[in-house]
């Protein structure tokens, strides 16, 4: 969509309607002393207006193929971009989630291995240390999953003060 806006201006007095059809002297209103004019187009898009285009073409004729068709490829090169990262970050959580569960794995191993001691102290008569290595581990537990529900709350109420944000898919942007 396109505005066209023609303006003349005079440096000093007030220019009457009737003055720019028809000037008093007979000058052309281009050739008044002080005067402007401009005209301004308005367009918005990804390429270039449909004017302008047929312009361009007739002073330089192919250029309008060859600018839609730098247009297309760098699209293309956009959306492949996209799906690539797309891609990464899918493969990237994936590998991020298979190391959280090894560690998990190995954490839980631990946890096993000392209860297990805990429990063959007890059974041996050394009742004290079994039952302080429960305790502490029954501590070290507990105080693992609290402080991970302290820092998941806190990260939680952060979030929750910006506002949502609504993201395309890779075949929506265009």
């Amino acid at each position: 969509m396109s505005d066209e806006t023609d303006g003349a201006l005079a440096p000093e007095e007030a220019i009457e309607p009737d003055d720019i059809i028809d000037p008093p002297d007979g000058t052309p209103v281009r050739n008044w002393p002080g005067a402007r004019s401009g005209q301004v187009i308005w367009h918005s898009g990804p390429v270039p207006s449909a004017d302008w285009l047929e312009r361009v073409e007739a002073l330089s004729p192919g250029s309008t193929q060859l600018i839609l068709s730098d247009y297309l490829q760098q699209r293309q090169h956009t959306r492949e971009l996209a799906e690539k990262a797309l891609t990464e970050d899918s493969r990237a959580f994936d590998k991020f989630a298979q190391y959280q569960l090894r560690q998990l794995h190995i954490a839980g191993g631990i946890a096993v291995l000392i209860l297990v001691a805990g429990l063959v102290l007890l059974f041996a008569g050394r009742a004290v240390e079994g039952f302080v290595l429960l305790v502490i581990e029954a501590g070290v537990v507990a105080g693992t999953f609290l402080a991970n529900q302290v820092r998941s709350g806190s990260d939680s109420s952060e979030n929750s003060e910006e506002e949502p944000v609504e993201l395309d898919g890779p075949g929506d942007a265009q």
